[in-house]
């Protein structure tokens, strides 16, 4: 039986996936060799491809792509909160626009450095979120994801990322949008109540960001103290304030700075539900996936993943 298999999405990167993957298709054939290569046709498949190989007893499964394609393998790989094979391992090649996830794994955005770890296969043992919200055809939906949650400010940005160009690259991209995403977001008209194992807060917001691993939006530090072994979230939550404070304060983000802000307050807990008076986006791994109300909760140590220095 075949032990590993790769999965290339060749819609990440704005569509540019396939030809970043050419350029080390020499180096993948050297290092994996006779390892099948598995595309994306379309939207979801990712995910259909993973769980046919969970099935089928592919005791290894390399995603090649960005946060969207490795959210879309543990998806497909889970059912119900469960993995479908406990023993099967994720490896990550990072061509995607999104690469923040790996950041957490100690792998760095480097191809030649990833397959070097990929090779090596050092695995370690890590956490998955799971939330429960409602999807925007009305229905229940039950999610997983590996890096990190978020509503909001930060939800309405990936949504416009998502439905932008890829030109100037991953942090630019992701920063224009940012900027322009901040002039549009009205937070004072929207009040939040979260409840995390006591910890509670309700009033107006600007972003709560629930997080598994460390970076998201092409490099930010939202979470510096958040550990993707741990068996809890980071939460980080932060409270309205004007927009030219929010633009001013924004590059403090990339950094971890702000944290320091009086607006900021973050804690740690295994679980956190959250409501909105009004409609609120909710992303996973930047991808836009739902509505408040939700609740999540961590899955302690429950996949697999191939790691660097971790």
């Amino acid at each position: 039986m075949q032990k590993t298999v790769i999965i290339l999405n060749p819609a990440a990167a704005g569509g540019r996936a396939a030809q970043h993957f050419k350029r080390i298709k020499d180096k993948i054939d050297f290092l994996f060799p006779n390892v099948p290569i598995s595309i994306s046709e379309r939207p979801g498949h990712v995910r259909d491809l993973a769980r046919q190989f969970a099935h089928d007893g592919i005791e290894q499964i390399i995603g090649a792509g960005g946060d969207g394609t490795f959210n879309q393998i543990v998806n497909g790989i889970f059912e119900n909160g469960i993995a479908l094979n406990p023993d099967l391992v994720l490896g990550t090649l990072p061509i995607g626009s999104g690469s923040d996830f790996i950041r957490s794994l100690g792998i760095s955005t480097s191809l030649g450095d990833a397959l070097s770890i990929l090779q090596r296969g050092k695995i370690a043992l890590i956490d998955v979120g799971r939330v429960s919200l409602q999807a925007y055809d009305g229905s229940a939906k039950d999610h997983l994801f590996l890096n990190i949650l978020s509503c909001g400010l930060s939800a309405d940005i990936a949504l416009r990322v998502n439905q932008s160009s890829a030109w100037g690259g991953p942090f630019f991209r992701y920063l224009r949008n940012s900027i322009a995403g901040i002039v549009t977001f009205q937070s004072h008209t929207n009040h939040l109540h979260y409840n995390g194992n006591g910890t509670q807060y309700k009033g107006p917001f600007t972003l709560l960001a629930v997080a598994n691993g460390r970076f998201f939006g092409g490099g930010m530090f939202v979470a510096p103290q958040a550990q993707i072994d741990d068996g809890k979230f980071q939460i980080v939550l932060i409270k309205d304030m004007p927009k030219l404070t929010l633009l001013a304060r924004f590059p403090s983000i990339y950094k971890g700075e702000h944290l320091n802000l009086a607006e900021t307050l973050t804690c740690q807990n295994e679980q956190i539900e959250a409501s909105a008076s009004q409609r609120v986006n909710v992303e996973t791994d930047g991808e836009s996936i739902g509505v408040l109300p939700m609740r999540v909760q961590c899955l302690k140590k429950v996949l697999k993943v191939i790691v660097g220095n971790f």
